[in-house]
């Protein structure tokens, strides 16, 4: 449970994502069990929720140039 809990942050910002994904692509997914494209979705959402906590936010956290990265990131970006 506490592991759930660390990866909370990376839970909640790729759940909505894959929903919508699977929401819009409904008319491909009708012939489909529900359960086992919920079941699907939910393991999909682990693994890019897992994947984005190992290599994105604990690799950042503690790193020296994060802050400099996001900078040149927001100003890329605008």
């Amino acid at each position: 449970m506490v592991y759930i809990g660390k990866m909370s942050y990376s839970l909640y910002l790729w759940h909505w994502v894959i929903i919508i994904f699977f929401k819009n692509i409904s008319y491909q997914t009708d012939n489909i069990n529900h359960l086992f494209l919920n079941i699907f979705i939910v393991i999909l959402t682990f693994i890019f929720s897992y994947l984005s906590y190992h290599l994105i936010e604990n690799k950042t956290r503690n790193y020296q140039y994060t802050p400099k990265i996001v900078l040149v990131g927001i100003l890329f970006i605008s």
